[in-house]
């Protein structure tokens, strides 16, 4: 009989040991689903969307996600080699049906406006806001359908293949998205209130899709 208690005890510890090791387990895989995401929501209203291939990362960001009629929205779009080494990748002219209004005519990234929401999956009927007004456009110049591309290495900085008369580049574009244009008109029109879809594209078929919402 007395032995009997401290086997008890023994036990005791034991069972709370492995509750303890499957909590801990629950909580790093939660944080491992987490981690692997390609998009997320800052809490100044942030919101980013990234994908890789090829040793390339195109990201999207968005800032604010959430404004009433008139605000600023700040898109930037960038390709980024992520190899500690030069990326040479052949240009593949593949933006994935992203383009029909596209912001940069010379640049490997192209992105559009869709009012509504959609996904990746759905996208492409999405209905095109003219975001961009005429004229805009803040891109490197022939930078687009190169027959390659010479990435640095960790930058988005890259110039094309020799003879191509190509400096270096940042491979990044940007644009405020307040307004819509339509039928050519001069001046634009604040954006309506409700959901709108910023869908980006880069010469290799990456895609990559943040949202934005006008109260």
């Amino acid at each position: 009989m007395q032995t009997e208690q401290p086997r008890r005890a023994s036990g005791a510890i034991v069972f709370v040991s492995l509750v303890a090791m499957m909590v801990i387990g629950i909580g790093t895989v939660a944080l491992a689903v987490m981690s692997a995401t390609g998009s997320g929501q800052g809490s100044s209203g942030t919101q980013t969307s990234t994908t890789r291939a090829l040793g390339l990362e195109l990201s999207i960001v968005v800032s604010p996600s959430v404004g009433p009629s008139g605000t600023d929205f700040q898109v930037t779009a960038s390709v980024t080699n992520f190899l500690p080494m030069t990326n040479n990748v052949t240009g593949l002219d593949e933006y994935g049906g992203v383009g029909s209004d596209q912001f940069c005519g010379s640049a490997p990234i192209a992105f559009e406006v869709l009012q509504g929401y959609y996904t990746l999956a759905n996208y492409t009927p999405g209905r095109l806001v003219d975001v961009h007004g005429p004229g805009v456009s803040t891109c490197p110049p022939e930078g687009a359908d190169l027959s390659y591309y010479v990435f640095q290495a960790n930058s988005d900085n890259f110039t094309g293949p020799p003879g191509a008369g190509l400096s270096s580049h940042a491979a990044e574009v940007r644009a405020e998205v307040s307004q819509a244009w339509s039928g050519g008109s001069a001046e634009g029109t604040s954006l309506s209130a409700g959901r709108y879809t910023v869908v980006a594209a880069d010469n290799w078929g990456q895609l990559a899709m943040v949202h934005l919402t006008v109260s």
